[in-house]
């Protein structure tokens, strides 16, 4: 299938969705020239759909250069560029309707909106603003009939880049969790004549506690309401949000 990507390193690391490559026995990265090289993949990051990959070359790569994504408003002006139904490369423009969008995709969405067309082929490929920095990647659209309706999505640069950086450096993407444990039996136990008993109620009290935690964050992250598959299949989403069952992600 032909899909679209950036070139973050002059020494090969290229960018792309997860959705993209997902289940890809082969990965081959064509240049503008039309230099196609096998790719290896990095690492990927299913919760926030992207991926690193690599390639050799003889010679320093074009790259693109990071735009700082937290400065980028609603009204912007940006480029999207991508290879739309395998056309090849191609450049359409719109501007930023909204930040921070969650589509359901994921446990960290926080997309761009954006009204430029992307279409099929699209996902992976950069969205620019007038700098020429690159503000995002395009990952998804909302379309009741598979094609542009101007409502389409890119995960912001300043994400991109923290996810690219971990899977540079380690192939995957390590995320802190933090257990909050609830004592509430304290005073009981200081007031209490009979202090092993309330210390006993006390440490299982924490214990259970402890574990709702632990599952209420599992199923946080595991059971979230949206997944999204590979190719462009339409999102599957949960029996109470039936006004979305028209978004997809971009091939």
């Amino acid at each position: 299938a032909l899909r679209s990507r950036l070139i973050i390193y002059p020494s090969g690391y290229v960018v792309t969705n997860n959705h993209v490559i997902d289940g890809a026995s082969e990965i081959t990265v064509t240049l503008q020239d039309g230099t196609a090289m096998p790719a290896k993949l990095i690492g990927r990051d299913a919760k926030t759909d992207l991926a690193l990959l690599k390639v050799k070359s003889d010679k320093p790569l074009p790259s693109v250069d990071w735009a700082d994504s937290d400065k980028t408003r609603v009204g912007d002006w940006v480029m999207a560029v991508g290879n739309p139904f395998g056309l090849g490369g191609t450049v359409t423009k719109g501007i930023v309707s909204a930040r921070g969008r969650d589509i359901h995709s994921g446990p960290y969405d926080d997309y761009f909106q954006l009204d430029a067309a992307i279409n099929r082929g699209n996902s992976g490929g950069p969205t620019f603003n007038q700098n020429g920095e690159v503000v995002g990647v395009n990952t998804a659209i909302f379309s009741p009939s598979g094609g542009n309706v101007g409502i389409a999505f890119a995960i912001p640069a300043a994400t991109v880049k923290q996810v690219v950086e971990s899977l540079k450096k380690d192939g995957s993407v390590a995320r802190g969790f933090i257990g909050v444990l609830v004592v509430f039996a304290i005073a009981t136990y200081v007031a209490t004549q009979s202090v092993w008993t309330t210390f006993l109620h006390t440490v299982i009290c924490a214990v259970i506690i402890q574990i709702g935690y632990f599952l209420a964050v599992l199923a946080m992250v595991w059971l979230s309401p949206g997944s999204r598959k590979a190719d462009g299949a339409v999102l599957k989403e949960s029996a109470k949000a039936p006004a979305k069952k028209d978004r997809q992600a971009v091939p």
